[in-house]
């Protein structure tokens, strides 16, 4: 966090985002120097107090053929993010954003390909 590139921590984890905030403010960095990337649906009570505090959050929403593969391989790369997933299906966290997700352009995923649309908030 205290170089002079722009820090991008995609995660859902309430710990890996308390130790980027907490490298961020010892590195002099702002709210606004980095910002937190996840997925459309997922942790937005998390979001929604990143934005709160003054921080950024890019919103990823998955479209296109083959999001539901893509979606799967993100969760079994790492087994909490099921549990992530999960807890936000429970607390009905699913809900949608004030402005529409803008179009980014396709990737190729080992898979075929995946569209991911993504929006930042501030």
């Amino acid at each position: 966090m205290g170089s002079r590139c722009y820090p991008m921590i995609a995660t859902h984890d309430p710990v890996m985002l308390n130790e980027a905030r907490a490298r961020a403010e010892f590195a002099g960095s702002g709210p606004t120097d980095w910002e937190v990337q996840m997925l459309h649906g997922i942790g937005q009570q998390t979001q929604d107090g990143i934005l709160a505090s003054g921080g950024r959050v890019r919103v990823y929403l998955l479209f296109g053929t083959d999001w539901y593969g893509y979606f799967m391989r993100r969760l079994a790369e790492r087994p909490a993010n099921v549990a992530f997933f999960l807890r936000a299906l429970a607390k009905g966290e699913a809900r949608p954003r004030d402005a529409p997700p803008t179009r980014a352009p396709s990737r190729s995923d080992s898979r075929g390909p995946v569209a991911i649309g993504s929006q930042l908030y501030r």
